[in-house]
């Protein structure tokens, strides 16, 4: 797969080795305003590319990992219908209190900028060093999305990088895999779907 992930921080360099792993072509774009990408990415992702999102002609799966706040401010110049995994988390110390998220998903919030694009709920469960280590087994992950193709995509692009998907429902649902909801930091123990 050509995998595009905006964001060189933590989250985004994790991925971005996991995948690079397992033999996918990754496009990594610093969020604006970032300085160094080139070299952030040449040192902690031997193997990926940095390229802006501009210069992307065309991927399967797009990961925003960058913070909600910065999601939300963001333009993405995508192909329409692009799948885009959001692993954003409303944290309110750092975001503040948002009483427009009331009863919304943080994708549904970034989505509502970007209709049309894909959106898929998965990755914002576990923390970024949860992704540094190989794990013995594959680590669940659950996945939301209103998208059944989407769903296909992001599960199977997930167990390449050594995650075992579950498909919990729609987008609305994404909602039980936020700080709060019963589903953040669950580690399932259901069977993969």
């Amino acid at each position: 797969m050509r995998i595009g992930i905006i964001g060189a921080g933590k989250l985004g360099t994790a991925v971005a080795r996991r995948a690079v792993a397992a033999g996918h072509e990754v496009l990594i774009a610093g969020r604006p305003g970032a300085v160094g990408t080139d070299l952030v990415i040449e040192v902690m992702v031997p193997g990926a590319t940095a390229a802006p999102v501009t210069e992307w002609d065309a991927v399967d799966l797009a990961i925003l990992a960058v913070p909600f706040s910065t999601a939300l401010t963001l333009d993405l110049p995508l192909r329409p219908g692009t799948i885009v995994i959001d692993p954003t988390n409303h944290w309110e110390p750092v975001d503040g209190p948002r009483p427009d998220l009331d009863g919304l998903s943080t994708s549904e919030a970034i989505a509502a900028n970007h209709p049309a694009l894909v959106w898929v709920k998965t990755l914002n469960q576990i923390g970024y060093h949860d992704l540094e280590e190989s794990p013995e087994r594959p680590q669940p992950m659950d996945v939301a999305t209103d998208s059944a193709e989407a769903a296909r995509t992001v599960a199977s692009f997930l167990r390449t990088i050594g995650l075992a998907p579950t498909v919990i429902g729609s987008l609305a649902d994404g909602s039980l895999l936020e700080p709060g909801g019963e589903r953040f930091g669950y580690q399932s123990e259901s069977k993969a779907s």
